[in-house]
Protein backbone atom coordinates (compact mmCIF):
# COMPACT_ATOMS: atom_id res chain seq x y z
CA UNK A 1 0.00 0.00 0.00
CA UNK A 2 1.58 3.25 -1.11
CA UNK A 3 1.18 6.23 1.16
CA UNK A 4 2.16 9.59 -0.25
CA UNK A 5 2.52 11.07 3.24
CA UNK A 6 5.29 8.62 4.09
CA UNK A 7 6.81 9.12 0.65
CA UNK A 8 6.88 12.89 1.27
CA UNK A 9 8.47 12.39 4.69
CA UNK A 10 11.11 10.05 3.26
CA UNK A 11 11.88 12.54 0.47
CA UNK A 12 12.09 15.43 2.96
CA UNK A 13 14.69 13.74 5.16
CA UNK A 14 16.66 12.44 2.20
CA UNK A 15 16.95 15.95 0.77
CA UNK A 16 19.18 17.07 3.66
CA UNK A 17 22.71 16.30 4.72
CA UNK A 18 21.84 13.80 7.44
CA UNK A 19 24.84 14.80 9.54
CA UNK A 20 23.50 18.35 9.86
CA UNK A 21 19.80 17.74 10.53
CA UNK A 22 20.08 18.18 14.29
CA UNK A 23 22.19 21.29 14.38
CA UNK A 24 24.73 22.00 17.11
CA UNK A 25 22.53 21.14 20.10
CA UNK A 26 21.73 17.60 18.96
CA UNK A 27 24.37 15.62 20.79
CA UNK A 28 24.20 17.81 23.91
CA UNK A 29 20.47 17.28 24.31
CA UNK A 30 20.54 13.59 23.34
CA UNK A 31 21.80 12.45 26.77
CA UNK A 32 19.14 14.45 28.61
CA UNK A 33 16.37 13.17 26.39
CA UNK A 34 17.69 9.60 26.55
CA UNK A 35 17.65 9.79 30.36
CA UNK A 36 14.06 11.05 30.25
CA UNK A 37 12.94 8.20 27.95
CA UNK A 38 14.75 5.56 30.00
CA UNK A 39 13.18 6.92 33.18
CA UNK A 40 9.71 6.70 31.63
CA UNK A 41 9.97 3.23 30.08
CA UNK A 42 12.19 1.74 32.84
CA UNK A 43 13.58 -1.19 30.84
CA UNK A 44 14.68 -4.17 32.92
CA UNK A 45 18.38 -5.02 32.84
CA UNK A 46 19.40 -6.66 29.57
CA UNK A 47 16.25 -5.68 27.68
CA UNK A 48 16.09 -5.98 23.91
CA UNK A 49 14.45 -2.86 22.51
CA UNK A 50 13.29 -1.52 19.16
CA UNK A 51 13.40 2.20 18.34
CA UNK A 52 10.76 2.93 15.68
CA UNK A 53 11.73 6.01 13.71
CA UNK A 54 15.26 5.99 15.11
CA UNK A 55 16.41 8.84 12.85
CA UNK A 56 20.16 9.36 12.99
CA UNK A 57 20.50 7.09 16.03
CA UNK A 58 21.84 9.72 18.43
CA UNK A 59 19.12 9.12 21.03
CA UNK A 60 19.69 5.38 20.73
CA UNK A 61 23.44 5.86 21.19
CA UNK A 62 22.86 8.08 24.24
CA UNK A 63 20.55 5.47 25.75
CA UNK A 64 23.26 2.85 25.31
CA UNK A 65 25.83 5.14 26.96
CA UNK A 66 23.52 5.48 29.96
CA UNK A 67 22.48 1.81 29.95
CA UNK A 68 25.16 -0.36 28.31
CA UNK A 69 23.28 -3.48 29.47
CA UNK A 70 20.55 -2.82 26.88
CA UNK A 71 20.47 -3.87 23.25
CA UNK A 72 18.60 -1.47 20.96
CA UNK A 73 17.83 -2.00 17.27
CA UNK A 74 16.11 0.55 15.05
CA UNK A 75 13.82 1.10 12.10
CA UNK A 76 14.02 4.32 10.08
CA UNK A 77 12.05 5.47 7.05
CA UNK A 78 14.71 7.66 5.38
CA UNK A 79 17.73 5.89 3.84
CA UNK A 80 20.16 8.75 4.65
CA UNK A 81 19.17 8.71 8.31
CA UNK A 82 19.33 4.91 8.34
CA UNK A 83 22.96 5.04 7.20
CA UNK A 84 23.73 7.68 9.83
CA UNK A 85 22.08 5.54 12.53
CA UNK A 86 24.19 2.55 11.45
CA UNK A 87 27.33 4.67 11.76
CA UNK A 88 26.29 5.93 15.20
CA UNK A 89 25.33 2.43 16.42
CA UNK A 90 27.49 -0.24 14.77
CA UNK A 91 26.47 -2.78 17.43
CA UNK A 92 22.77 -2.47 16.52
CA UNK A 93 20.68 -3.73 13.64
CA UNK A 94 19.16 -0.77 11.81
CA UNK A 95 16.46 -1.46 9.24
CA UNK A 96 15.30 0.95 6.56
CA UNK A 97 11.61 0.99 5.78
CA UNK A 98 8.13 2.00 6.75
CA UNK A 99 7.07 0.04 9.84
CA UNK A 100 3.46 0.36 8.68
CA UNK A 101 4.29 -1.49 5.47
CA UNK A 102 6.83 -4.07 6.68
CA UNK A 103 5.76 -7.66 6.22
CA UNK A 104 7.04 -9.40 9.31
CA UNK A 105 5.38 -12.69 8.33
CA UNK A 106 8.06 -13.41 5.70
CA UNK A 107 11.00 -13.40 8.10
CA UNK A 108 13.13 -16.53 7.59
CA UNK A 109 12.48 -19.18 10.26
CA UNK A 110 16.10 -19.12 11.43
CA UNK A 111 15.86 -15.43 12.37
CA UNK A 112 14.01 -14.67 15.57
CA UNK A 113 12.98 -11.10 16.23
CA UNK A 114 11.96 -10.54 19.81
CA UNK A 115 11.87 -7.30 21.74
CA UNK A 116 10.95 -6.61 25.33
CA UNK A 117 10.07 -3.00 24.51
CA UNK A 118 9.16 -1.12 21.35
CA UNK A 119 9.31 2.65 21.60
CA UNK A 120 9.46 5.74 19.45
CA UNK A 121 10.71 9.19 20.38
CA UNK A 122 9.22 11.25 17.58
CA UNK A 123 7.18 9.38 15.03
CA UNK A 124 4.54 10.59 12.61
CA UNK A 125 1.71 8.22 11.96
CA UNK A 126 -1.32 8.79 9.81
CA UNK A 127 -3.96 6.10 9.59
Amino acid sequence: MENQNYDALRAHFNSFDASKLRGSVGENSAISYAAYVLDRIAPPKGSLMLDVGCGDGLIMRAMLVLRPDLHIDGIELAPKLTERAKTNNPQSKIFCGNIMEMDLTNIPKNIIIFFHLVFCNIFLLKI
